[in-house]
């Protein structure tokens, strides 16, 4: 490895390195430049990284070496890279030294920044300044202009290691109650979008999605007991990705809370086939609860209300209270369909409700109301032809519900 003398002065030197330095022992760079340790406050030096070869690691440091001349460093702590560069290096003024910088600073100054090199992927720059943007509000707005491709990637990978920890984060205190906004000004119904997307392999190579990936979602955390609580969450996720080569893709959205600090599923949303229909499922034995004052409705309004619900037991706490005029003519009415086939025997513990047209003398008799009991409350007496009684109570009082004996012969 070797580097070029571009610019050669007493107060600034360029150098270059445009054959590539390889990963490992430092470069060594002896200016021309003399100087005291005292003075290496004063040293500013631009280290542009033109292009790498692999995820290249570039740093470097300045000091004086025993003839009094400025020798600095160029690292490539990446073992198997390659690093392109060029460096500028000068001796500033005292008096431009304390204008930049109110307090001086120990040792020299270097920075560095990504170039445009050809061939190769921009090595990251490492920033350890906090950059203020203007003094009023109209300058402290940063335009994206999308005619040059637009768009600001933040990037928490490389190609060898993602780091753990946030990528993007926006903080504010409790000065404010809004920290970011996603705004969109436009005379069309096209919203606000935020997007969540996902695939397999990597961003050069995007791979296909599996059964049970996540697609995106949003976590919501709150700081309890001195550490943070993941407390909620709206997930997205496949749960099926079919055969090649259609790969057709069924989804669903979950949602989650906490009871005792512990985040557990509460909800499942997703389709119930291909033509569509919601499906919400609820999680852990759940349930769907109105207010305290028991207003609300399962279902769209009456004039367009669901042909049928499925339920597997109903709690009626209230009335229970059948539809408003039913194909029997007649409001309040239970219509059962006379398709329904009993089961053999006697029916016991249940009232039931036949759906087989009563007819006296019928072979095959199905009453249009049946009623068992557990054992007979009364039996017959010589004069009438009653078998059976029920106890009933009628405003407080006992009676009893008499059977008559209605078998053919």
């Amino acid at each position: 490895m070797a580097a070029t003398r571009l610019v050669s002065g007493i107060l600034r030197e360029i150098w270059q390195d445009a054959a590539g330095q390889p990963g490992g022992p430092p470069q060594p760079i002896t200016t021309g430049i003399r100087i005291s340790t005292e003075q290496l406050q004063r040293v500013r030096a631009l280290l542009v990284i033109d292009s790498v070869v692999g995820a290249a690691l570039a740093s470097a440091s300045a000091s004086v070496n025993s003839a009094g001349y400025l020798e600095l460093l160029i690292f490539n702590g990446a073992v198997g890279t390659t690093l392109f560069w060029t460096l500028d290096v000068q001796l500033t003024h005292s008096m431009q030294q304390a204008l930049d910088h109110r307090t001086p600073l120990p040792s020299a100054y270097i920075a560095v920044v990504n170039g445009y090199g050809v061939g190769g992927v921009a090595a990251a720059q490492n920033l350890a300044q906090t950059y203020a943007f203007g003094a009023s509000a109209a300058n402290q707005t940063m335009i994206v202009d999308t005619s040059k491709g637009g768009g600001v990637i933040i990037d928490g990978s490389t190609a060898v290691v993602t780091a753990p920890g946030r990528v993007f984060e926006v903080r504010q205190n409790s000065a404010q109650f809004t920290p970011m906004e996603i705004a969109y000004r436009g005379n069309a119904n096209t919203p606000a979008w935020l997007y969540f997307s996902k695939a397999r392999g990597t961003f050069a190579a995007p791979a296909q999605i599996a059964t049970a990936d996540l697609l995106g979602g949003l976590a919501f955390t709150g700081y309890s007991r001195s550490i943070w609580y993941d407390l909620a969450a709206i997930s997205v996720y496949a749960v099926n990705v079919g055969a090649a080569p259609d790969y057709f893709v069924q989804t669903a959205i979950d949602f989650d809370c906490a009871y005792d600090s512990s985040k557990i599923r509460a909800f499942r949303m997703r389709l119930s086939s291909s033509a569509g229909g919601g499906v919400l499922v609820c999680m852990g034995n759940g349930a769907i609860i109105p207010e305290i004052d028991n207003q609300g409705q399962l279902g769209s309004p009456v004039a367009t209300a669901w042909g049928s619900a499925a339920i597997y037991e109903v709690y009626a706490l209230g009335n229970l209270r059948l539809g408003f005029t039913t194909g029997a003519g007649a409001t309040h009415t239970l219509v059962c369909p006379n398709d329904t086939v009993f089961p053999a025997g006697t029916p016991t513990n249940r009232i039931y409700l036949g759906s087989v047209d009563w007819t006296e003398g019928s072979v095959t008799l199905e009453a249009a109301l049946a009623i068992s009991a557990e054992a007979l409350a009364w039996t017959a007496q010589a004069a009438v032809d009653y078998q059976t009684g029920i106890p009933l109570v009628y405003n407080g009082k006992n009676f009893l519900l008499l059977a008559r004996d209605m078998t053919p012969g």
